[in-house]
């Protein structure tokens, strides 16, 4: 660019000669408050003429240096300079107008300069009249150079230079300066001007869709493609493999936040010269109300008009990006999270790049019991080396993956509900043979579902839904929310158990609001819900008689679709069956019936809740206590827990008189009357035991 500079000083010099001759400038060394005549000939005398300094040139070498300075523009060979010119299209007087904003970038000296020609020392920038003297030989051409950089020329409206408003008190428009963008200036400079926020989108695996949109977006006339989500993170995974696949970095511009809509207007602005210059991808996070102008009161037309291809829009439930792009052409792609195919792939890829080796059935369980995004399984395959390397292992275990991925994936439900820790197997589930037998049924289900509902096409023909909804129902006690525990155990899921008093809102509203938050919560944490005494929930819809009862109906039908939507495991609680709304019913893949315990599960249950450790009486009668009473496990459970403490109060092992007296209190508390014949020989030790407390 020197012989353009040459050519520009040639420029700046003639103009002062011009100046001098016609005494406009004066000899005073205060000129401009203090940049002198001498100050100024000493920074010009490099290109200096043999003339007086106080003899205008001629037209003829007026108009030869000003085409001299042309003509230099157009010989410039940098690189980012003829970029900056081609992309934007730029006219010979364009290109001087920006050149002489650029000249103070190049050298501080042209501050000095312009600031004397602008009579004004603290106004080191080219304005309206300094450049229509300079560029513009006669008045028509001064006329051109004006409009050249008027607010609504080319210039301005792609952001190449910036306005400076004239100085307060001075009406006239030709004291307004311009400037070079921030954005072009850095181009110039040299500077990475995406190097800073370009987010790094090597090694990331593609998504499903990624190479055809990557040819779309690579089209001059490609659409703005909206990105529709159930959250934030496929439009960001598809963003950041989309930019990977066109070999372009991603940039991110969010349309929330606290600021300005003159601040968002100029980073806008900034962002889509930067795309310009340097191609890039560009996300936007454009939130359901943004850019609403009776709220907010700010004009939101346009505010993305200047971004060009590839844009994408992150759009959330609103149309609020309408009034962003001016009625430029939009596509609305729809994604979703990667199917079981996909997220098998993904892990496979994701250990094949931690060098790890897993069976394929290992792979398959993986995809299949957690539903994470491609980052989600690449964070959790390298969380897993790192576990294995904290612990000295020489190898990552199929155990250490599924930890990391229930790690990855925990559950946000908040206060709607409480994660249950189970520590119980099959072996401790005392039920009847056709309850374990279905119950083990309904993991073997949840467990293949990615086979039946994916590879053997059963999903695409079930209007209900691909996840497994199942119904446990029988009386309170008889073990349904341990086997809930254990099948999500067995399963390697987390199990919450849904807080009803918390879900049910008398506020119309705000019932579906939780039962989204769960199941949302839910899905992205790969979690089994347990809805405990369903019915209060799922009930029967009533006969409409007003508005209460109009609004409980809609949340049943809500609940209805959440349950059809859900591709995860759903179990809901019954104390009395025929209470569950039939719609419920037709939508439940499986009931398994916990019915009462029988004298020799009763026996069982007596044995398993006594632990090993606890002492007890030689003399104890665990046969009688099954046969003679009709207990369910949570019964029998209080009972051996009263005569524990009971017995550890006396510092005596439990025996039976601890038993049959926690026992009767316990039927006292449920409002059951046993016979005194059901004591039989124990009788006169309860009555002896009531009497000392009643004494």
């Amino acid at each position: 660019m020197s012989r353009a500079l040459r050519a520009l000083d040639r420029l700046i010099e003639r103009e002062i000669f011009r100046l001098r001759a016609r005494y406009q400038l004066s000899l005073d060394e205060f000129r401009g408050l203090y940049v002198s005549d001498e100050q100024v000939d000493r920074l010009v005398q490099e290109h200096r003429s043999a003339r007086s300094a106080h003899v205008a040139m001629d037209q003829a070498e007026a108009d030869r240096v000003t085409q001299d300075f042309f003509q230099a523009l157009e010989r410039i060979v940098d690189v980012r300079w003829n970029r900056l010119c081609e992309v934007h299209a730029l006219s010979p007087l364009e290109k001087a107008l920006v050149f002489l904003a650029f000249a103070p970038e190049l050298d501080l000296k042209y501050e000095t300069l312009l600031a004397y020609l602008n009579n004004d020392i603290t106004r080191k920038w080219p304005t309206v009249d300094l450049a229509r003297r300079v560029l513009g030989s006669t008045s028509r051409d001064g006329d051109a150079v004006g409009a050249s950089v008027a607010s609504g020329a080319r210039l301005t409206r792609l952001h190449i230079i910036d306005p400076i408003a004239a100085p307060s008190g001075s009406p006239s428009t030709l004291q307004a300066g311009f400037v070079l963008h921030r954005s072009a200036v850095r181009f110039l400079a040299g500077e990475d001007l995406h190097g800073a926020d370009a987010e790094a989108t090597a090694g990331r695996p593609a998504v499903a869709m990624v190479a055809t949109h990557a040819r779309l977006m690579s089209r001059p006339d490609a659409p703005v493609l909206l990105l529709a989500a159930s959250g934030a993170e496929p439009s960001d995974e598809f963003a950041a493999a989309l930019a990977d696949t066109m070999g372009l970095p991603l940039r991110r511009f969010s349309l929330g936040g606290s600021g300005t809509h003159a601040e968002r207007q100029r980073e806008a602005s900034a962002l889509a010269l930067e795309q310009r210059l340097v191609p890039c991808v560009i996300l936007v996070d454009c939130p359901s109300t943004i850019a609403d102008a009776e709220r907010r009161e700010e004009p939101g037309d346009g505010l993305l008009a200047d971004f060009g291809a590839p844009l994408l829009i992150r759009i959330g439930a609103g149309e609020a990006w309408r009034s962003l792009l001016n009625g430029r052409r939009t596509l609305k792609l729809t994604l979703r999270e990667p199917d079981f195919d996909e997220r098998e792939a993904l892990w496979a890829h994701a250990c094949e790049a931690q060098g790890l080796t897993l069976a394929d059935e290992e792979v398959a369980a993986l995809a299949d019991r957690y539903a994470l995004s491609a980052r989600q399984i690449a964070n959790a395959t390298r969380t897993a080396c790192d576990m294995a390397w904290i612990e000295g292992l020489d190898s990552v275990s199929a155990a250490l993956l599924h930890a990391s991925a229930r790690a990855e994936s925990s559950a946000t439900i908040g206060n709607l509900g409480r994660l249950v820790d189970s520590r119980h197997r099959w072996e401790d589930l005392i039920v009847h043979p056709d309850t374990l037998r279905r119950l083990k049924d309904v993991a073997a289900a949840i467990r293949c579902r990615h086979i039946v509902y994916g590879a053997w096409g059963f999903g695409a023909r079930d209007a209900t839904g691909i996840g497994i909804k199942v119904l446990f129902a029988g009386p309170s006690g008889t073990g349904k929310t341990m086997a809930a525990g254990i099948v999500a155990r067995e399963l390697g899921l987390d199990l919450y158990r849904i807080d009803l008093a918390a879900m049910v809102s008398k506020w119309i509203g705000e019932t579906e609001k939780n039962l989204n938050r769960v199941f949302d919560a839910a899905r992205a944490g790969n979690a089994m819900i347990f809805f405990d005494e369903a019915d209060a929930l799922f009930g029967k819809r009533s006969e409409v008689k007003d508005a209460h009862d109009r609004y409980a109906n809609i949340e049943v039908s809500y609940l209805l679709q959440k349950l059809e939507a859900h591709d995860g495991a759903v179990v809901l609680a019954t104390n009395l069956k025929r209470n569950i709304d039939d719609a419920f019913a037709r939508r439940l893949n499986y009931v398994v019936e916990f019915p009462s315990p029988d004298a020799t599960e009763r026996e069982r249950l007596w044995r398993a809740m006594i632990p090993p450790a606890a002492p007890l009486d030689p003399d104890i009668d665990l046969p009688f206590l099954a046969r003679q009473f009709e207990l369910t496990g949570g019964d029998i459970r209080n009972v051996v827990l009263e005569a524990a403490f009971l017995a550890a109060r006396s510092a005596a092992p439990i025996g039976m008189r601890e038993l049959v007296w926690s026992l009767s209190r316990q039927l006292t508390k449920e409002g059951k009357m046993a016979s005194s014949s059901a004591f039989q020989g124990y009788l006169p030790l309860l009555r002896e035991i009531a009497k000392g407390a009643g004494g």
